[in-house]
């Protein structure tokens, strides 16, 4: 129906939706100063929800507005502008929590696409942004072909960006009380086995030399691109064949040995003498970024037109596959764990591969049951309970 305007206010009928199910109708009214209300009409038909808000316009709608008009401004609370919201976070927020610069450009960048999208709307309120909004924003950004995990990120900088302004009372309350995040469906893990990998470093090795050292070390060690960007000398102890730095994605201290081929791809690089901090430059001593070192990789794969899609990503999982599911020394996933730089255990089992036998389980399956006591079933309650423990009858 046709919005109606009153005395500076805007009146419209509007949907509540679960999901894609209408359940009722309100009224939505907007007021000077941003102020938003709605009143809900009690039902979820379309044409008594029309007759409803038509009799609600005529006989409520004015007095509405004049019981609004005389409420005390601290009784709504601050209603900022976005605008000094979104500064407070990435201005002050951010850096009173020592994040990184990196991070709070992402957050800058990406809540000012936000505030874009808003100015599209004729949003420029806290009190106008509504679950409504929010689902539109959602819609928006898939209409844009973004994947879930990312919609999902943006939406989380949004709502830390509000919980910050809470606890600055800069507002009374996040104006979405309810979140529903993307749902993010879990991506399957498709390893290269050993000789894959052989193959797509020695295509590395021809096609973009400057990039192997860097490459291999992701193989050998399952690195991040990150952490192998980052990797400096001082963390670094050929001595011990070792290795101890925070990881960058968790920054979580880790200390762990790394293989023979590691170790000559770290001799490698001390050979090349370039100075610098960090262990993988280019010739010129620059450093790698993560973008760069994926452009270069991709470009080396195509130019070999290499029969399957390969990003750096699938060489980390396939160093935790392969070590998982060694069907004669699988690796114990605790020490997984710390190779991976994982902070939960979970995440390690999942390059656990149940269906090919469950090589881990099935070779510490004796250890687990070698030693325990025999247990007796109780013929009453059919428990196992152990003979020392019965007790006896009265």
């Amino acid at each position: 129906m046709t919005p109606v305007l009153l005395d500076g206010w805007r009146a419209h009928l509007a949907t509540k939706r679960r999901g894609s199910i209408v359940v009722a109708f309100d009224v939505d009214i907007r007021g000077p100063g941003g102020r938003r209300h709605r009143v809900s009409l009690g039902t979820a038909d379309q044409v008594r929800a029309e007759k409803a808000f038509s009799i609600w316009v005529r006989e409520e709608f004015a007095r509405f507005i004049r019981e609004a008009s005389q409420e005390e401004p601290s009784q709504r609370g601050p209603d900022p502008a976005l605008r000094e919201v979104i500064d407070y976070y990435c201005d002050v927020a951010l850096p009173n929590r020592n994040r990184a610069a990196k991070t709070r450009a992402k957050a800058d960048q990406e809540l000012f696409e936000f505030l874009r999208w808003c100015a599209g709307e004729r949003i420029g309120r806290v009190s106008q942004v509504s679950r409504q909004a929010i689902d539109r924003y959602t819609a928006f950004l898939y209409k844009e072909g973004l994947a879930a995990k990312t919609v999902a990120g943006r939406l989380a900088i949004l709502r830390a960006c509000f919980n910050a302004a809470v606890d600055a009372e800069l507002i009374a309350e996040s104006p979405i009380r309810k979140w529903t995040m993307p749902a993010i469906p879990d991506v399957e893990i498709r390893p290269l086995l050993p000789a894959e990998v052989a193959a797509v470093l020695e295509v590395v090795r021809q096609k973009r030399p400057q990039v192997y050292n860097a490459v291999a070390w992701m193989a050998y060690t399952g690195n991040r691109p990150s952490d192998t960007a980052a990797l400096r000398w001082d963390q670094v102890h050929l001595a011990h064949a070792v290795v101890t730095r925070a990881q960058v994605k968790t920054r979580r201290l880790a200390t762990y040995e790394i293989a023979p081929p590691a170790a000559a791809i770290i001799e490698a690089e001390r050979a090349r003498g370039i100075p610098g901090p960090l262990v993988f430059t280019s010739a010129e001593g620059r450093p790698w970024t993560v973008n760069k070192l994926y452009h270069l990789f991709t470009r080396a794969l195509d130019a070999a037109d290499y029969p399957r899609a390969v990003t750096l990503k699938d060489l980390r999982h396939s160093f935790a596959s392969n070590l998982a599911n060694d069907p004669d020394h699988p690796c114990p996933l605790p020490v997984l764990q710390r190779l991976m730089g994982h902070l939960r255990i979970e995440t390690t089992m999942k390059y656990v591969r149940a269906t090919d036998g469950a090589p881990y389980v099935a070779h510490y399956a004796d250890r687990i049951t070698t030693g325990l006591p025999e247990a007796s079933a109780d013929q009453k309650t059919g428990h196992p309970q152990s003979p020392a423990n019965k007790r006896p009858r009265k």
